[in-house]
């Protein structure tokens, strides 16, 4: 059952995001794009076999994600490429984790969530460091 509960939360990561690449914007906003739900995008799983905990997490560091590569793609390429990296090693992972033994998954698994939610803190706590210094220059934008 625990493993069971690993490989759940990869799928999770996988199911969201799917084999999708940060997408190149000419105009940054902070506001999300209406009736395009992140969670749509590249999405192989039903929604109902995901954790929705897991499910919402990743949605939201995507769409921060996005965001900071709104208000600076130079500055901030690094960081998102990082986890893209970060989120296909763990999708591979997870396609072969189901028929790996158990020590080896019982050490990989949180590896691998270490490095998504890692990544993701950092995308985290970038954009909240651009918010609070309240001087965002959209790219493209006048």
């Amino acid at each position: 059952m625990h493993q069971n509960a690993k490989v759940l939360i990869l799928t999770a990561i996988l199911a969201v995001t799917g084999c999708q690449a940060p997408k190149k914007m000419n105009r940054a906003t902070v506001t999300p794009q209406e009736n395009v739900p992140l969670m749509s995008r590249g999405s192989t799983i039903p929604a109902a076999s995901l954790d929705s905990g897991a499910k919402k997490q990743l949605s939201t560091c995507l769409f921060e994600a996005e965001q900071l590569l709104r208000i600076n793609r130079e500055k901030y390429q690094q960081q998102i490429s990082t986890l893209y990296q970060n989120i296909r090693d763990a999708k591979y992972y997870a396609s072969v984790a189901g028929n790996m033994n158990s020590s080896s998954t019982d050490t990989l698994t949180p590896m691998y969530q270490f490095k998504v939610n890692d990544a993701c803190n950092t995308v985290s706590q970038l954009l909240l460091t651009e918010l609070k210094q309240g001087s965002i220059m959209v790219q493209g934008g006048k």
